[in-house]
């Protein structure tokens, strides 16, 4: 549900801000960085379903689109994020993960809001 991957994705900001915090502590950095990858993971799991109403009869269509655009984007962000940490360090690609954290918490929210008005989360028909 939206509101289940909003939750995830919203875990995942205060993680990931942490690990900013606490990079060069070990055993702190390291449970930041476990707690961001269980709640990223939780939040891509609870967004699953939503890609069933992205095609209008079409779900397994609206799941594929789902995952073509999340391999897409793990893509994009996995190269900028590499470029951040070799020339910044790990503080900046974190802070990019929780800029994506909480546009996802804010996306899923809106799609939430979407769904309780009746309105359609369809993307194409």
């Amino acid at each position: 549900t939206p509101r289940a991957a909003a939750v995830g994705a919203g875990v995942m900001v205060p993680a990931t801000l942490a690990l900013v915090a606490l990079h060069g502590v070990l055993a702190p950095g390291l449970v930041a960085v476990v707690v961001a990858i269980a709640a990223f993971e939780f939040a891509i799991v609870s967004a699953i379903p939503l890609g069933t109403d992205l095609v209008a009869g079409a779900p397994a269509r609206g799941v594929a689109v789902m995952f073509t655009a999340g391999t897409v984007g793990r893509a994009l962000a996995t190269v900028t994020a590499t470029r951040l940490y070799e020339r910044h360090g790990m503080a900046w690609p974190s802070l990019l993960a929780a800029g994506f954290g909480a546009a996802t918490v804010v996306a899923m929210l809106v799609l939430d809001a979407r769904r309780r008005a009746g309105r359609s989360a369809v993307l194409v028909r």
